[in-house]
């Protein structure tokens, strides 16, 4: 294993995957006595600051800011596809550029520029590759747009039609995630998949009473905004069947259509993001969390919203999934994972005591914490 790191990070603006983002660059700058971060600048103060918040001190971390541009294209599919062929020949470029006595990492996908270190690089420096949801495009089923489907015919062919240098290991979120993606590609580049599981850490904050939500019924938070897409026809079904009287839903985030419900409460009424303190402060006020994703979601993605009920302690009922079954899996039952709306009405008709779960949870919080989770990362980097 080699003394250097640098991390590249082309994709991130601002606070854009914070959580992931902190804690690779938490594992790898314990891991390594030197270690490059190179991303815009927005993205390296905002780091800077987590880590302040979080208490971390890091004196072998370098920060190299860069003013990546944001194109303003109109159309969403174009600016998409502006975005990755930047992103993938800014990775490639500052490959290229990092020291020959370091690892390179990198904390999104690496798109285009696998292909462009595969023919155009040295192939010198071997490169930790944190892969994000675009990796679900590997799946046909899974394209819903034109750029969708170029980067899903390309993420096919690096896959199953390149036998990819050993350089190369890409580090998706779960076991699970591993076996489920190595179906879809060659046998060849079976060695080249690995995994961590997600790590998650937050800064410990002091609750903002004045936003405090007191009442005596049973308080369930649903994180995220809801939308056709996301839960809304869900979240319709779940009100107008709930037998239980003394439970009321809360939407922390915004709605995309007006409910009325005795119980039920958007707490966001604008169209942007809360501030975090007071965000904050309603997950903290709620008794569980309500997840409304899909059953066959979230197959190569791990869920922030999960996560955050973990880092919260707060008990979780959702429909289940690939992601969720394998937390459940391996930390233990933190509320109810439901196989259907029905069972999902039933789960909240039922709810009484959520704090049996809270043990189990605090297990899965400390054990996805950074200090933890970089000996699996620590396996792959010793793998070389």
């Amino acid at each position: 294993m080699k003394h250097k790191a640098v991390i590249i990070d082309m994709y991130s603006h601002g606070s854009y995957h914070e959580v992931i983002n902190q804690a690779y660059l938490m594992m790898i700058s314990d891991i390594y006595e030197e270690v490059t971060y190179i991303a815009d600048k927005s993205s390296c103060e905002n780091l800077k600051s987590l880590l302040d918040k979080c208490g971390v001190r890091k004196n072998n971390i370098i920060f190299k800011e860069k003013h990546v541009k944001k194109y303003k294209i109109k159309n969403r599919g174009i600016a998409y596809l502006v975005k990755l062929l930047t992103t993938s020949y800014l990775n490639y470029k500052y490959y290229n550029k990092a020291p020959k006595d370091s690892d390179v990492f990198y904390n999104n996908n690496l798109f285009f520029a696998i292909l462009l270190i595969s023919i155009f690089s040295k192939k010198d420096k071997n490169i930790f590759d944190l892969c994000h949801n675009e990796m679900e495009l590997i799946d046909k089923s899974s394209v819903s747009s034109v750029a969708s489907s170029i980067l899903s015919k390309y993420l096919r062919f690096v896959f199953c039609k390149v036998k990819l240098n050993k350089i190369f290991h890409f580090i998706l979120l779960s076991p699970d995630m591993v076996d489920y993606f190595r179906t879809f590609i060659s046998k060849h580049n079976y060695e080249r998949i690995f995994w961590i599981d997600h790590s998650y850490i937050r800064p410990e904050n002091k609750i903002d009473v004045k936003y405090q939500i007191t009442d005596n019924r049973i308080k369930i938070g649903i994180p995220g905004a809801i939308t056709s897409s996301r839960g809304l026809s869900t979240l319709k079904y779940l009100l107008a069947n709930l037998k239980k009287q003394n439970i009321c839903i809360y939407a922390l985030s915004t709605c995309s259509e007006m409910i009325e419900a005795d119980n039920f409460v958007v707490l966001n009424k604008g169209r942007g993001l809360l501030p975090f303190e007071q965000y904050n402060a309603y997950v903290q006020s709620m008794d569980v969390m309500l997840l409304l994703y899909d059953t066959d979601s979230y197959k190569l993605t791990a869920s922030g919203a999960v996560l955050e009920a973990i880092w919260n302690e707060k008990p979780i009922i959702a429909l289940k999934n690939a992601y969720f079954s394998y937390l459940f899996k391996k930390f233990g039952q933190m509320g109810f994972l439901c196989n259907n709306i029905d069972d999902l009405c039933l789960a909240l008709s039922k709810l009484d005591n959520a704090s049996k779960y809270i043990s189990k949870i605090q297990f899965a919080k400390q054990a996805l914490m950074p200090n933890y989770v970089k000996q699996q990362l620590l396996s792959i980097i010793t793998h070389v």
